[in-house]
């Protein structure tokens, strides 16, 4: 890919360091992270089980899986109902992931002593959301039924876990990693160091929409002197012209 671009950034602003532009055609090369909550009989579980095999499934089919770190872990429900909603949490960025998805196990108790025997019956629905964290676009949105059996709640619970979820998610992926490597569609990071202040990285973004080959240019993050912005355009040949 040719680098016309840099020249016209430090044209524009002298000064700024590039650090990194990478483009993310491939579905496979979008960084996920997985925010989950899991609600029984009206309470929520801190449990980790729904995110370790969620993990599990997305990384058999290819995700790159990345993990928040303590202190954002720490707001994973609040996270959980924003996606939820559709909307990003402030929190999250472009930093952390490209996507983010959401995925709320929800179980309540169906039957006792089913067939006559010990064992429970509990309904959980799963609600799941996978959203892009650059635009805030919805790219799936899903709810699926399950019914699991055991002894107890927990072991039902986990019989919906170890023999339904899984499969599940991988369908979803299948489905969402499609949307996600449409050929036509591309994006671009940009990151530059040195700049001035936010307005000078805004008035950058401006004049990077002006480049013939993008459909959009977009400031996603400013952090003391550092301004990442993603640049998107239609066409394999927009983008050898970058």
């Amino acid at each position: 890919m040719k680098v016309t671009l840099l020249h016209v950034a430090t044209l524009i602003f002298t000064g700024c360091a590039l650090l990194a532009l990478s483009p993310r055609a491939g579905a496979q090369s979008v960084r996920v992270v997985v925010v989950a909550d899991q609600v029984l009989d009206g309470h929520p579980r801190t449990h980790r089980e729904l995110e370790t095999v969620a993990i599990t499934a997305l990384a058999a089919k290819g995700v790159r899986v990345v993990e928040l770190n303590a202190a954002l872990r720490a707001q994973q429900l609040a996270f959980s109902a924003s996606l939820q909603a559709g909307t990003v949490p402030n929190a999250l960025t472009v930093l952390n992931a490209d996507a983010a998805v959401s995925l709320r196990l929800r179980c309540d108790k169906s039957a006792n002593a089913v067939m006559g025997s010990k064992l429970v019956a509990y309904y959980c629905v799963m609600a799941s959301k996978l959203v892009r964290l650059a635009t805030g676009d919805v790219v799936h949105s899903e709810n699926v039924a399950l019914t699991g059996h055991g002894l107890n709640a927990t072991m039902a619970v986990q019989s919906v876990l170890d023999a339904r979820i899984g499969a599940v998610l991988q369908d979803q992926a299948a489905h969402w990693l499609l949307r996600l490597a449409a050929a036509d569609r591309w994006e671009v990071d940009l990151v530059l160091t040195g700049l001035s202040d936010r307005a000078t990285a805004s008035a950058l973004c401006s004049r990077l929409t002006e480049l013939p080959m993008l459909e959009a240019a977009r400031l996603v993050v400013w952090n003391a002197g550092t301004a990442k912005y993603v640049l998107s355009g239609r066409g394999k040949l927009a983008l050898d012209q970058l």
